[in-house]
This record gives C-alpha cells, structure tokens and sequence, in this order.
C-alpha cells in the first residue's frame, strides 16, 4: 500500500453513487471525539527523558487519548503534535461514504482523494468490494493547527550519589503494634554510607551458613548512627531528664527531631539505643553528624533489663515504621544463632553481615512489676506481683491488660539461707504459710510462663525476719 503525504497530491474521484441511496455523510456527536490528548515523547531538554505535551479542546467529552511517542521532540513540536491529533479527531467526527465502479480496486486505504462536486479532501479510512462495485469511506483532512506555545518544565538533573557499604541493624525486638506475635520475628534496619543507598537483599541462615534463606529487601533507608556518650542508669517509669545521649550519625543527612508529648503518645522517635528501646523528646544538632538526645523514656516495651548496659560504640537506630524489614522465623528457631547477609549495590566485594541469638524475646511476656511482701496474721507471707503483658502496650481501657497467652503461669524461685524453693502458681500471687516462711534475706525471682517464651526474671529481695 502505498499512503500519499496529506499534504501532496490528491486523487480525483466520482461517486457513482450520487443522487441514489448510496451517498451517505454522517456526523457523530462531539463528545465522541477525544477532548485531550497527551503526547508522551523524548524530550532533548530533559536529558532525554519523558517529557508530555497536552492539547484540550473545548466543548463536550470527557475522552482523553494518550500517545506514547518513541521518538526524540522538543516540547513545541510535541505540542503541535497533540493540537494535530486533536484536530484530526474532531475533524473525522464526520464522515462519507462513495461509491465507485472498476477503478475502485485500485484505491487503497490511506489515500488522499478529492469527490467531483464536492470541496475539500479526504482520506480513505476503509474500502469494500462487492461484484465490480468498491465502495469507500472517507474522512475530512484537519486543517493544520497553529502550534501554541511549549515549555519542558523545570528540569533538575539527577544528582550523582554514591551508595557505599551497607549500614545493617538487626534486633529481635518485642512487637512494635498492639497486637502479640505468633512467631518469633527479626527486625532488620538498613542504610548506606552513601546518600545514593536504596536497598539490599537480605538471605538469613539458622545452620550457621549451610543453607541460606531469602528474606526479601530491606524497607526504606534508616537513620542509623553509634553511641559516644551513654545515658545513665535510670528507671523505666519516670522520664529520664538527668541522661544526655550523644550519637553519632551515620551520615550528616540523617538527623533527628523534636517531639512533644502528643508525638511521644503516637511513638515519634522510638529508637534502638544498644539493646534497650527508648524515646526521646529533644534532639539537638552538635555539628558533624553528631546529636544530644534528651527528656528520655526508658526501657520501652519490656527493654528495661537493658538499662544501663550501654557502652560507647554500641549501635543506634531511629525506628520508623517505613523503615523496617521484618524476618519471620519459626518456633523452632528460639535458641538459635542467627546469621543475616545484606548485599546491595555497593557490596559487590562481600555482603554485609550480622549475627545474633534467637532469644524469643519478640514472643516472650514482659517481666512481672511491683512485688510485694506482705505479713500474715498466721506467720505466713502473701507474695504478689502485677502482671504485664505483650498485647496493649498502649494500655486502652486503664484497668487491666489483656493476657496475651494461652495460661496465666508462673514460677517463683524463693532463695535463702535453707536453699532455693520453686513454685508454679496461677496467679500474681504466691501464699506461703508460717511452716514454708523463710527467715532472714531472701531474695524472690518471678518468671511468666509464656506461651513461646518464658519472661525476662524479675527479682527483688526482702527481709522474712527471724
């Protein structure tokens, strides 16, 4: 088929069909036409990336067409192609059927033809034959829009970042939600040295490096960094104003903000520091990376066994939602060493690697609080103790905590001078008649019996008198 330029020369026609049933010209409505049409094309001004060109008509519709043009246009000339597809789409809205004899064959879609007693030209849109008979339907050529004028938009070049080294983090860690785990579960926090770093592979192995497992990516790059000046000890249930923590961020574009109580409530700034979840309210820049974090809270969700175990060069991580990966792993895998690799695109030498103890601290209860030791009119002792749990950490209803494992158990080691005792009891309590009552120091350690885990201890230790 051979098409003819619309703007070249047109081949004349007579409909034979004049004045009989035959002749037909139909015009659809308007709003069958496209109103918009964008025309996607390589654009020289954007360093030939996409750039798209629009063109609206006015009017009715609501149709809009896209082009995806694989060819290099500047913007104005993109511009002008849209304004033309436009034209075009508006302009075959009508059409007109011809009738021809024999010399119908030899006229092919695609061509440009003029019809005796009739102005203008038109493009054959299709052809059918029947017998001798072709008849053929046309559309009206557009006439050539002026072209508007075109802009590329603002263009901002990529900047050329380096990836560097992967920065890796990873804690078993209790859950994050209000909702308790089925599974014991890793949480992976990533970064590189680089401001370009976007993301790492992770494999994990149970088998010290005999089998590896696919674990994904990592989640968006963390604000990762180490300690330089360790917080004090502190209790886990009064805002800790007294510690000035100093970090050292991994990179200067990663830095800490303020929080104020409200942002606190919704758990802004929760960070890793060491073993021990914190929060803290204020973040004041030192210069070159480094951060004094202040106004801390202390030993967040069942961490508060890791007060005070911090030294400098222990690791650091902001603990944003979008920014961690998590590792599902099985029951059977409590107990275990851990191996995690991440290889991202500035670790082709080696990947990077962590290791860790599956301690069943992501599944395990929080540590039991506040015992008590009290005297009883027989010469028994009442021991009691509140229970925690690792559901409702937000505390909703402010009367009690849901359980968050199949029993309530526990066991409670009493030691004294006679020796160790051990109890398994149902309840935050523990009834000890005068016959079992130990005498002098003894020092009481609770541990819930979880489901997955048992409790972290906790311990305390009282005078039973003579």
């Amino acid at each position: 088929m051979v098409r003819r330029h619309d703007a070249g020369p047109a081949l004349a026609v007579t409909d034979a069909g004049v004045g009989a049933a035959r002749r037909r010209r139909t015009v659809a409505a308007l709003a069958s036409a496209p109103r918009e049409v964008a025309v996607a094309h390589h654009d020289p001004a954007r360093d030939y990336q996409i750039g798209v060109q629009r063109v609206r008509r006015p009017g009715a519709g609501e149709r809009i067409d896209r082009v995806e043009l694989p060819a290099v246009l500047d913007a104005a000339s993109a511009k002008a192609v849209a304004g033309a597809l436009v034209a075009r789409g508006e302009a075959e809205r009508t059409r007109r059927r011809v009738t021809l004899g024999v010399e119908g064959l030899g006229v092919a879609p695609g061509e440009i033809v003029t019809v005796a007693g009739e102005t203008g030209r038109w493009r054959v849109a299709s052809s059918s034959t029947v017998g001798l008979a072709t008849t053929l339907e046309l559309v009206p050529l557009a006439a050539v829009p002026i072209a508007g004028a075109a802009s590329s938009g603002q263009v901002s070049g990529a900047p050329d970042l380096t990836a560097g080294r992967t920065l890796l983090v990873a804690a078993e860690l209790p859950a994050l939600g209000e909702g308790p785990l089925a599974a014991p579960r890793i949480c992976v926090l990533a970064a590189g040295e680089g401001a370009g770093w976007r993301q790492a592979a992770l494999l994990y192995s149970l088998d010290d490096g005999a089998s590896w497992t696919a674990a994904g990516g990592t989640a968006a790059p963390a604000a990762i960094g180490r300690i330089e000046v360790a917080p004090d000890v502190a209790s886990a249930w009064l805002v800790d104003r007294r510690s000035r923590v100093v970090v050292a961020m991994a990179r200067p574009d990663m830095m800490p903000g303020d929080a104020d109580a409200a942002a606190l409530a919704q758990g802004t700034n929760l960070a890793l520091l060491g073993d021990e979840l914190v929060q803290f309210a204020r973040a004041e820049p030192l210069g070159n990376g480094r951060w004094a974090l202040t106004d801390l809270r202390r030993g967040l969700r069942g961490t508060e066994a890791a007060i005070g175990t911090q030294r400098p060069g222990d690791r650091f991580a902001l603990i944003e939602a979008d920014a961690v990966a998590t590792i599902e792993l099985p029951v059977a895998a409590i107990g275990r060493p851990l191996r995690i690799l991440a290889s991202g695109t500035g670790d082709d030498a080696a990947p990077v690697e962590v290791s860790l103890m599956v301690t069943g601290a992501s599944v395990a209860p929080p540590a039991p609080v506040h015992g008590t030791v009290v005297a009883q009119p027989d010469g028994g002792l009442a021991i009691g103790w509140v229970r925690r749990s690792r559901a409702g950490w937000s505390w909703g209803d402010g009367a009690d905590v849901p359980l968050a494992e199949e029993a309530e158990r526990y066991r409670v080691t009493l030691t004294a001078d006679a020796g160790a005792r051990t109890f398994d009891v149902t309840g935050p309590q523990l009834a000890l008649s005068a016959a079992e009552r130990p005498h002098g120091m003894a020092t009481v350690r609770i541990v819930q019996q979880g489901t997955l885990a048992p409790s972290p201890a906790a311990e305390f230790t009282f005078d039973a008198g003579g």
